[in-house]
Order: structure tokens, then C-alpha cells, then sequence
């Protein structure tokens, strides 16, 4: 989904930069991230536009960021956790599986007509008449990834009442590459429900206002972050350069043009706190499969 998504953009930037040595006296930021697909815009188009853009502005500020990007989350966190990469660049809930590792300050993506702060939704069809998600036992289900904050939320609301999780409750659950193809899957039949930021749900009943004839929304979590990207404790001017190039990308018309075709409008720093309530999602859906006592 493209909440999970977008910030691919930060995922994908120096994927040129692997072959090539760092310079002479430039700081060396070796960084790890996830292939969480992209929105607007395909991956070659984010590697040249963005990826070219961005190491240009943090060679100009003496770094040299070196970004290895992965297909899975599960690689993404080995290869930080083994002290591969002190950059981690990914969606919220990979983050906060490795809090204690982070520095305070991470930051997070600000998408058009959204806040940083996104619920998440499960919309399901009208017509199958399912007022909770225990309804929607065997029904199908798509996801914009595996493994990711959307499966977790449908997990732990399922453990709790000694449900099975997700992946055993649901009779087909598939991944989608986009959340607006999802919606679109849901509201044609394909698939009888999904997961969907707040924002990308407005935008989707704003673009097709039969979407609200059709689909319904049965459940919704607290607001947290979605998509960050966070450091292991460095060098406190090291830290501040990459921060300070980060947060004014769209400082000029070439940056604004790129955040432009990802729909997103900046970034924006966060203290680690704001992470907690992903990180409290997490804890909690790892202690409920750990019980495993099944209706």
C-alpha cells in the first residue's frame, strides 16, 4: 500500500552509488532499506530522479551514503542488527523493531492532503455483511505486503479473541503492489477486504464517491507514524548534516519537482517517542502469538 510505499523513495536513492568508492574525507553512511514498491512513479524513475538528486545535496554536505536495498523486511533488520548499516530507512513498524538501536531523532514522510500521523482502516464490502472482522473468517483478503504493520493490526484484533492470525483466518490472503489497486479490488470483488491508510481511503472516495455505496470501514487503529527512516547513534555532526539535507529536499524547484511526482510534500523530524504506539503494536502482536491458543 502506498502509505507502506511511498517512502521507497528514501529506500531506493544511492542504489548507483554500491560500485563506486567513497571519496577521499567524505564520512560514509552505510544504510539499509526495504523494496516496498513505489506509488507515482516506477523504480527506475525514483533511482535517476531522486537517487541522483539526494547524493548530489549530501556529497555537498561531506557524505557519502552507500544504500543497499532489499526485497524483505527480514533482510532489511539482519543487516542492520548485524551492524552492517547504521542507516535504516523503511515503514514504522520495521523501525521499531529495532528501537533501542536508534538515535532520538528519526523522521517521517508528509504526504499531500495527510499528516505524518495515519490511521489504518480495514474496508470491506457492504454487501458480505460483516460488521467485525471476526465475520470475514475464510473470506479473501489483500494486502499491500506481507508481514508489515496491516497484517499485525488484523492479527492482534483476531489473537485476542483467540482467533487465529491473519494468515490462518483468511481463505486467500494476497499482496498487492499499491493501496489504490487494493481498494479497487475490493470495490469490484475481487477481494472481500483490505487494509488502507486514512489518507489513501479519502483520496480514494474523492476520486469514485460510489466507493461509500459499496465499501465500508469495520475497523481502524490509533494514529501512529508510518514511514521513517532512522539512524544508529553517530557522530552528532555527521547526524545533523544528513538530517539538515533530508529535511530541506524541497527547498528548490528540482526537489519540490521530485517530492512532487511521489506525492509527498517533505519530511519532517520526529522525536523516537512518537514511535511507541507502533512499537507497543509490535510488542503486543509477538507476546499474543507466542500464547497460540486458538479457538
Amino acid at each position: 500500500m502506498r502509505c507502506a510505499s511511498l517512502f521507497f523513495v528514501l529506500l531506493l536513492l544511492c542504489k548507483g552509488l554500491l560500485a563506486n568508492p567513497a571519496a577521499p574525507g567524505l564520512s560514509v553512511y552505510y544504510g539499509a532499506a526495504s523494496q516496498l514498491g513505489i506509488g507515482a512513479i516506477s523504480k527506475a524513475e525514483a533511482e535517476i530522479s531522486f537517487g541522483k538528486l539526494l547524493s548530489r545535496k549530501l556529497r555537498q554536505s561531506g557524505i557519502d551514503l552507500q544504500l543497499k536495498v532489499y526485497d524483505t523486511s527480514e533482510q532489511t533488520l539482519s543487516t542492520f542488527r548485524n551492524g552492517k548499516a547504521n542507516v535504516l530507512v523503511t515503514s514504522a513498524y520495521e523501525v521499531a523493531q529495532v528501537y533501542d538501536e536508534l538515535d532520538e531523532q528519526i523522521f517521517a514522510v508528509r504526504f499531500k492532503h495527510s499528516s505524518e500521523k495515519q490511521r489504518l482502516l480495514l474496508i470491506v464490502r457492504k454487501d458480505i455483511g460483516a460488521r467485525h472482522i471476526f465475520d470475514l473468517a475464510g473470506r479473501r483478503l489483500i494486502l499491500g505486503r506481507r508481514g508489515g504493520v496491516g497484517e499485525a493490526f488484523l492479527s492482534i484484533s483476531l489473537l485476542r479473541n483467540n482467533f487465529p492470525e491473519a494468515k490462518d483466518f483468511f481463505s486467500e490472503m494476497q499482496i498487492g503492489r499499491y493501496a489504490s489497486s487494493a481498494i479497487t479490488d475490493v470495490f469490484f470483488g475481487k477481494y472481500d477486504a483490505s487494509v488502507v491508510c486514512e489518507y489513501e481511503y479519502k483520496e480514494a472516495q474523492a476520486l469514485n464517491p460510489q466507493i461509500d455505496d459499496v465499501l465500508t470501514i469495520i475497523e481502524t487503529s490509533e494514529p501512529m507514524l508510518m514511514l521513517v527512516g532512522a539512524a544508529r547513534r553517530t557522530k552528532p555532526d555527521h547526524h545533523q548534516s544528513f538530517i539538515k539535507t533530508l529535511t530541506t529536499f524541497t527547498n528548490d524547484e528540482e526537489g519540490h519537482k521530485v517530492f512532487s511526482a511521489m506525492q509527498a510534500e517533505s519530511i519532517v523530524l520526529h522525536n523516537k517517542s512518537e514511535l511507541l504506539a507502533v512499537k507497543a503494536l509490535y510488542d503486543e502482536y509477538q507476546r499474543l502469538r507466542a500464547k497460540k491458543t486458538f479457538r
